[in-house]
């Protein structure tokens, strides 16, 4: 999985402040490379328009809490939210991309990534009809809370993610009695 450069963080980084304060397309690529302070050659160099600049950032954001997924890092129900909270919900990543008109390309990006996540570091088997419903399930209701401003002041806690797990894993066995 190649890694992010300097350049590219830098550049995401400034689209996603300017997106704070202007709509996305009222926002120019002079803007986004005087914001980063990068040359519009290395901005060309990267990407190929302000949508690829988001679609691949979010690409490279869910790589990294993968490879802490995998190093260890993040080891429990709480890590993972807060770790996505962070990297998603404070920069309003999913809203913006919504904004931008990329919401199926967040979807298709967060499928993919998920599936690695179910598949390679829970070891899900995602052949089964009834696990890939679940995952699905789980990328909804995890971008249904990235986009509610309320969760602000809600912190999500290891006995919240445990309830829901226990309450999930009831509701699927009462399904398939």
């Amino acid at each position: 999985m190649p890694e992010e450069s300097v350049a590219e963080e830098r550049i995401a980084v400034a689209l996603l402040r300017l997106l704070d304060v202007k709509a996305f397309d009222r926002i120019s690529i002079t803007e986004i490379t005087d914001k980063a302070a990068v040359s519009r050659v290395s901005y060309y160099r990267h990407f190929s328009s302000k949508e690829d600049i988001l679609v691949k950032h979010f690409g490279y954001v869910l790589d990294r809490i993968i490879a802490d997924l995998r190093c260890g890092k993040i080891r429990t129900g709480y890590d993972f939210w807060k770790r996505l909270y962070v990297d998603l919900s404070e920069t309003n990543f999913v809203t913006n991309m919504q904004k931008a008109g990329l919401e199926d390309s967040y979807f298709q990006v967060f499928e993919t990534k998920m599936a690695v996540i179910f598949s390679d570091i829970m070891r899900v088997n995602l052949s089964e009809k009834i696990n890939v419903v679940l995952m699905e399930f789980f990328i909804g209701g995890i971008t249904a809370l990235l986009r509610k401003p309320a969760l602000i002041n809600h912190r999500i806690t290891d006995e919240d993610v445990a309830a829901f797990l226990q309450r999930l894993d009831e509701v699927v066995k009462s399904s398939r009695k």
